[in-house]
C-alpha cells in the first residue's frame, strides 16, 4: 500500500490541509447532492476524515470507508461521532443501502486494472438504494499524460506551525497497463533557517482515465451518467461524474 496512506498518514494530514480547501470541497459536493435530497452517504477513500467533519455538521447520515487503518485512526480521532469502516473498495458490503456514494480526491486512480474498476462499480451498485447516486472524480488522462511527459517533476510545499513540509514527485509514464504512471515521491521537513531533512520516500502506481472510458465502465455496470463537469484541482485537472443507479438493469438481473 502507498506509504502516504499508512506510515505517512500524519504527513498526509498536514500537507493536504494546505493543498485542499476542504470547506470549498465539501460545498462543491454538497451542492451536487442537495437537489436529490440525499441524507445517507458512504464516502469511499475517506482518508483522515476531512470531508466527514463537514458531512456530520450538516446532518448527513455519514459512513466513511478506507482501506488504511492508519488513516481511519486519525479520522476517528477527528470525528469521534462518525462511523468509519475498513474495507477494500473492490470488495465490500454495507448493512444498509445508501442514497449516495462519494469517491473524492481522485481515489479511483488506484483501481489499476479494468477488472478492479468493474469489481468496485459492481460493489457500489449493490450498496446503493433505488435511484442512488455515485459521485466521483478522475484525473483527466487527455490533459495529465501529455503534462507529465513535458514536466515529469513536481514540487509541493506545505507550511505547518514553524516548519515547511516538502514533497518532490517524479512521474514516469508506465505503458505496460492502460494510462498508468509510476509515482516516486521524496518527503522532507525544513525547520526555520535549517536545511531540509528527508523524512521518507514513497513509490506507487496510479491511473488516469479518459471520459469515454468512464462512460463505458458506468454503462456496463448499470449506471446512467447525469452530469459531467471539468474541474481544476490542487495539482491536476479532473473530471467529476454524477451517475445514477439504473434500476432497469437491476430488474433485468433479477
Amino acid at each position: 500500500m502507498h506509504k502516504l496512506y499508512t506510515d505517512l498518514a500524519h504527513v498526509f494530514q498536514i500537507m493536504y490541509q494546505h493543498f485542499i480547501d476542504y470547506n470549498e470541497e465539501f460545498a462543491y459536493y454538497h451542492a451536487i447532492l442537495q437537489p436529490y435530497h440525499t441524507k445517507t452517504v458512504l464516502e469511499i477513500g475517506c482518508g483522515t476524515g476531512n470531508i466527514a467533519q463537514r458531512m456530520v455538521v450538516h446532518n448527513y447520515q455519514y459512513t466513511g470507508m478506507d482501506i488504511s487503518p492508519d488513516m481511519l485512526q486519525i479520522a476517528q480521532q477527528q470525528v469521534p461521532n462518525a462511523v468509519f469502516v475498513q474495507a477494500d473498495m473492490r470488495h465490500f458490503n454495507t448493512p444498509n443501502k445508501q442514497q449516495a456514494v462519494l469517491i473524492l480526491g481522485r481515489t479511483i486512480s488506484y483501481l489499476l486494472s479494468d477488472q478492479d474498476m468493474f469489481d468496485a462499480l459492481k460493489a457500489i451498485y449493490n450498496c446503493l438504494d433505488t435511484n442512488g447516486l455515485l459521485v466521483f472524480d478522475i484525473i483527466d488522462a487527455n490533459k495529465f499524460i501529455p503534462l507529465i511527459q513535458q514536466q515529469p517533476k513536481v514540487v509541493h510545499t506545505a507550511p505547518y506551525q514553524t516548519d515547511l513540509y516538502i514533497r518532490e514527485s517524479t512521474f514516469t509514464l508506465n505503458t505496460q497497463n492502460v494510462w498508468t504512471w509510476d509515482w516516486a515521491a521524496t518527503y522532507f521537513v525544513q525547520a526555520p533557517n535549517q536545511p531540509k531533512q528527508q523524512i521518507a520516500t514513497d513509490q506507487s502506481t496510479a491511473r488516469a482515465f479518459t471520459a469515454n472510458e468512464i462512460s463505458l465502465f458506468l454503462q456496463l455496470t448499470g449506471f446512467n451518467i447525469l452530469q459531467q463537469y471539468s474541474r481544476p484541482s490542487y495539482a491536476f485537472d479532473t473530471i467529476v461524474f454524477v451517475a445514477q443507479k439504473n434500476n432497469t438493469t437491476e430488474q433485468q438481473k433479477a
